[in-house]
């Protein structure tokens, strides 16, 4: 039984491998209680190699398949790679060592990382991940062994994120959350350590996925992840069903990253108070956003409850009626008036100067409203105010929810406007579109638009709006049983080949299409009817594959299949014609052949990636047509991907040898044919059953010499050469011979295959070839060194770094080992690879400033045990630079590589050295910028024992240089804003020492800025706007007492810097805590000082809220009876900036 199970195996028939693949199933099945014995299944061809993975796959026998995935078949490797159980075997059965020491030889760098991905997702135990990284990185090294950081315990995780700069993928982040909930947080927190990686942008994968499991941590990390994504209908309401009470507690939050209509569907009984808590604090942002926020009110049931919670929301929160506002007076919340209610809230008001006045009747009951709209649009001859009009006449119908009305503007808008010019026509429709929908409209309506869009039609307006509201008619006739040939007959003519209309409707888009067929005739003629035919055969088309139950046979159209057949036959063809000959060959194959499609088809050198979908689905249909077929492909353009696709999908021999034999023949060709030859040598390669044979057909085209004879026919074939080895299937069949490819002006098309061929071979082979590499010219031998250090084991690789670090000389080569060993410590730091990276260093020429570059580029990789010693090591490289511009450029840039996480790592007497010996001395404007932020870092983040030293420094600096030091305080007070006031013992400490030591009239602004920095830091504790006023009061007061008291100066500071932040920490609405903030500012003290200094902080633009307006108006009679001349004027600059 077994031999005959081997003889069916080598004897399996089918011209693809899809066929030849379901006979092998079949066979597998007929003997699935079988004992197969492998040894005596012996592949001749690499298909034969590829099932017999299958057949491995099949009975889950294990030794065979570690056989198989050391064999380098690129093909059966992806197989066994996709089996999980084989992936499980391996990790409950291989030890760490024997994965280091009998698999990871045997296999290409490419499949380590594919096996270790796997591995990631199936390690089930982290003692056993655990195990597997120590060896890996024992081996071969950190970045190796970080692929499988995931399914290690949570201790190394965060040990190995906390020693080394690992810079965990989206899905390896979602994976370890996955598998570790617990360390969530202290994942996210060790992210934020690289300040340049915006978290939300890409990690927003992982967000999504947090905010549906654990809210909480997305909350944690709102503000500095910045969020921007939004989850659909169906994740919000599963995230509210879940998370409800959640919801409810930090709704202001979560709102914008939900669905904001099913927040209300889901919480239709909490929605009023969902409503008050995301409501905006300022009437300004309300302003801007106002759209939105009506939008969220689109859920409620109720008109009378969408305007009850609007404008009770409103009064809570700002005091005031919305409609007191006239940028919130719009159609939307009158359109949810009750009439009465409208009407005698109209009746109680006046038009406010903002609104128009054609959009203030429009809010009117329709009775008055439409009859004063004709009336103004009567009387009215210019374009613009008769297109306003019109647009406010559909309104008012609107706003009314009017249908009678409606019909009435229809009628006429027909009867006196179907001549006017095509804006007033064109924004009547579209209002029309917008206002209302057309699927609602009656028969009233109809009859009046339909005759509208005759006109419009005839006097070619837009197809865009026209369309739609045919579309619509025809939707109307259709349901009401009416004729559909007239609306049709006008969609036809202006929309020319989109025939699939009212697709939500099936039976509705099925009898428009046979109701096309008859029309197209009637509307166009000669090349129009061609065209038009072959548009509404692709519509035939799209139906059929959307309604695979209900196909449509495309020959049943016997007219237009004539045309198609028509064009086919000549020489220039519509594109179209052939997509349809396409979809009639792969859908009835028979009947297309009938009448002679295929040779028609084939006929044509432009159609030869269709032909490619009918050769997949009909192999024999290639057979007949196979010399010409090739002949089209030869001369084509084909990408190699898809030739490939096409060919390797071909399993019969005798196919694959006829194919080979007019590749050869081509190839042997005379005439110069370059293009078609090459071409020839990629189908070769693809049909050759095995790579030597394919090696055998070309080796005369190997180069014989380093420099390239362009004259030569042969150049341009050798380029296909190379190109060809990146598609076998074993990839290390083509080491030796891409040798002769890896010399002189022949690399440069090699290259890209030598780094395929040598990432998918095995290890083991690799050492030797990279050796042999490493013996050629200077230019190859970068590559060798390149990929030793990337592809090999890190014994290999030191033993290889070791010789070359001895012998080199070359200058290039030196600079090239260079990179290679600094990007092999940033990947695998230790202490040995650090020192050869300072030594190789050493070797290098001053004059060479690009290496220097690279170790600043680097910085940001580099370990945190290593940072110290690196920037220190850089900073010291730098000054063997002879240029001062090149030198301070690039300090510059490693200062920007210095963060608020790394900074405590450099040694106090570096730091400290740093800003005594640049902050002050630098005229680079750029290097002095990265010093302000260098020194603001240090200050918060350093001890308290090293603040005296640095305060010291600047305050005996500042009076040389009151620009920096400004500059300084400045960066300062923003660092310290921007990280959320953390290490506020620090800033508090710089403050006490700054007024112990300076006085306040020679440093004023900056002195302004440290105090009102302060205060805005107490703000979030006490969060209350009067002792906030209070504050200011006293600290202006003060400088009062010494004479430098500048309103001005604490103006221009407040307002530009603190003033939006200190309201961001307030309750109540941004427009009231300033209004009391200010009156707190005066009310502290009874004199003109304070009173001058309220004033002059008073906003130009007083919102019409109650408690606002009060309290504005009481300060205005304070100021005009103070007859103080600094208030008085005070008083009038506020006056006039606010008219």
């Amino acid at each position: 039984m077994v031999s005959e199970f081997v003889s069916a195996f080598h004897s399996l028939s089918g011209i693809t491998i899809a066929e030849r693949k379901k006979n092998l199933y079949q066979l597998l099945k007929d003997n699935v209680n079988s004992t197969i014995n492998f040894a005596e299944i012996c592949p001749s061809t690499q298909l034969e190699e590829t099932f017999k993975a299958d057949v491995a796959i099949f009975f889950k026998n294990t030794d065979e398949m570690f056989k198989l995935l050391k064999n380098e078949n690129l093909a059966v490797i992806e197989k066994l790679l996709k089996e999980d159980w084989f992936i499980k075997n391996i990790c409950e059965n291989i030890t760490g060592e024997e994965l280091v020491s009998d698999i990871f030889p045997n296999i290409s760098y490419n499949t380590k990382l594919k096996l270790l991905n796997r591995l990631t997702l199936n390690i089930d135990d982290p003692i056993k991940g655990d195990e597997f990284f120590y060896w890996i990185k024992e081996c071969y090294g950190l970045y190796l062994a970080c692929k499988l950081l995931p399914s290690c315990s949570p201790g190394l995780i965060l040990q190995t994120l906390k020693m080394g700069r690992v810079e965990l993928t989206p899905k390896q982040l979602l994976l370890t959350i996955e598998k570790n909930p617990s360390i969530t947080s202290n994942l996210i927190e060790k992210l934020f350590d690289d300040p340049s990686i915006n978290l939300g942008e890409k990690y927003e994968y992982v967000f999504r996925h947090l905010i549906r499991t654990d809210p909480e941590i997305l909350i944690k990390f709102d503000e500095r992840c910045n969020q921007r994504f939004r989850l659909g209908k169906r994740a919000t309401r599963h995230f509210l069903i879940n998370h409800e009470q959640y919801f409810l507690k930090h709704s202001r939050k979560l709102y914008k990253l939900l669905d904001v209509n099913e927040i209300g569907r889901c919480l239709r009984e909490d929605f009023r108070t969902v409503f008050f808590d995301i409501f905006p604090k300022s009437v300004s942002d309300l302003r801007d956003n106002f759209d939105e926020y009506l939008s969220l009110l689109n859920v409620l049931p109720t008109n009378e409850e969408k305007l009850d919670i609007l404008f009770s929301t409103f009064k809570l929160h700002y005091g005031g009626e919305v409609l007191a506002h006239s940028e919130f007076i719009v159609p939307k919340i009158f359109e949810w008036m009750s009439p009465d209610f409208k009407q005698n809230w109209l009746r109680t008001h006046e038009k406010p100067t903002e609104v128009s006045e054609e959009q203030w009747i429009s809010f009117m009951n329709s009775e008055q409203s439409v009859t004063l709209l004709k009336k103004k649009l009567s009387s009215t001859s210019i374009i613009k105010e008769r297109e306003k009009l019109i647009v406010a006449l559909v309104q008012t119908c609107k706003v009314n929810n009017d249908l009678v009305a409606l019909a009435d503007v229809c009628e006429y808008v027909m009867s006196r406007h179907r001549n006017d010019h095509v804006k007033v026509k064109t924004a009547f429709l579209n209002t029309l579109h917008d206002s209302f929908k057309l699927k609602k409209l009656k028969e009233e309506h109809w009859k009046h638009l339909k005759q509208f869009i005759q006109v419009c039609c005839a006097g070619n307006l837009s197809n865009f709006i026209t369309e739609k509201f045919i579309i619509a008619l025809t939707y109307f006739n259709l349901k009401n049983g009416l004729p559909i040939t007239e609306p049709l007959k006008l969609y036809v003519k202006i929309c020319y080949g989109r025939y699939n209309i009212l697709c939500f409707n099936p039976e509705y888009e099925k009898r428009c299409l046979n109701e096309f067929y008859e029309i197209i005739p009637l509307c166009f003629q000669n090349d129009d009817l061609k065209y038009s035919y072959m548009e509404f055969l692709r519509s035939i088309c799209h139906w059929n594959k959307r309604h695979p139950n209900e196909r449509i046979s495309i020959f049943s159209y016997t007219s237009a299949i004539n045309k198609l057949t028509t064009m086919l036959e000549e020489k220039d063809y519509y594109s179209t014609a052939h997509e349809v000959a396409i979809e009639c060959l792969i859908g009835e194959y028979e009947k297309a052949s009938e009448m002679n499609l295929l040779n028609l088809l084939f006929s044509k050198s432009k159609v030869l990636h269709g032909a490619a979908r009918i050769i997949k689905h009909y192999p024999l249909s290639m057979v007949e047509h196979l010399e010409s077929l090739l002949q089209k492909i030869f001369k084509s353009y084909m990408s190699l991907d898809t030739l490939r696709h096409l060919f390797r999908n071909i399993a019969d021999s005798n196919i694959q040898q006829q194919i080979a034999t007019i590749c050869k023949k081509e190839m042997d060709n005379n005439l110069e044919c370059n293009h078609e030859k090459r071409y020839a040598i990629y189908i070769l390669s693809f049909v050759s059953t095995h790579e030597e044979e394919f090696l055998k057909s070309v080796r005369d085209l190997y180069p014989v010499d380093s420099v390239a004879n362009l004259d030569n026919p042969k150049y341009n074939l050798q380029q296909a050469v190379p190109t060809s080895f990146r598609y076998f299937n074993n990839p290390f069949s083509a080491l030796e011979p891409i040798l002769h490819f890896c010399q002189g002006d022949y690399m440069q098309f090699a290259q890209k295959s030598l780094y395929h061929i040598v990432h998918n071979t095995a290890e083991h082979r690799l050492e030797d070839f990279l050796n042999k590499l490493g013996k050629r010219a200077v230019s190859i031998r970068k590559h060798s060194i390149f990929l030793s250090f990337k592809l090999l084991n890190k014994t290999t690789t030191n033993n290889l770094l070791s010789k070359v670090m001895e012998s080199e000389k070359n200058a290039s080569i030196r600079k090239t080992l260079f990179q290679s060993v600094l990007n092999y410590f940033l990947r695998n730091p230790d202490p040995y690879m650090w020192q050869l990276v300072q030594d190789s260093m050493k070797t290098v020429d001053v004059d060479d400033t690009e290496t220097f570059k690279i170790l600043i580029v680097r910085l940001k990789k580099v370990p945190k045990e290593f940072f110290s010693v690196y920037v220190l090591f850089t900073w010291q490289s730098l000054d063997r630079l002879t240029d001062k511009e090149t030198i301070e450029e690039n300090k510059r840039k490693v200062l920007a590589a210095i963060t608020k996480t790394n900074i405590t790592m450099l040694p106090v007497d570096f730091c400290t050295n740093l800003i005594r010996q640049h902050l002050f001395t630098s005229n680079d404007t750029s290097f002095q910028e990265k010093m302000y932020s260098f020194t603001s870092t240090y200050i918060m983040h350093s001890t308290h024992s090293n603040l005296p030293e640095i305060f010291s420094e600047i305050r005996n600096r500042s009076p040389l240089f009151p620009k920096i030091a400004y500059n300084l305080i400045k960066q300062l007070c923003t660092d310290f804003i921007d990280d959320k006031f953390a290490n506020e013992n620090n800033f508090v400490k710089f403050v006490t020492l700054w007024n112990e030591g300076v006085e306040p009239c020679y440093v004023l602004p900056d002195h302004i800025h440290l105090h009102l920095c302060l205060m805005l830091c107490n703000s979030r504790k006490h969060k209350s706007a009067v002792t906030i006023g209070t504050e200011i009061s006293k600290f202006f007061l003060d400088l009062h007492e010494k004479r430098c008291a500048d309103v001005n100066e604490l103006k221009k500071c407040f307002e530009v810097v603190f003033k939006d932040l200190s309201l961001s920490h307030l309750s109540g609405s941004n427009e009231e805590s300033r209004m009391v903030i200010i009156e707190s500012i005066i009310d502290y003290s009874d004199g003109p000082v304070c009173l001058s200094l309220g004033v002059s902080l008073l906003p130009d633009e007083i919102m019409p809220l109650p408690k606002v307006r009060k309290i504005y108006d009481g300060i205005i009679e304070r100021a005009r009876t103070c007859s103080d001349p600094t208030v008085q004027i005070m008083l009038r600059n506020h006056l006039i900036n606010k008219e």
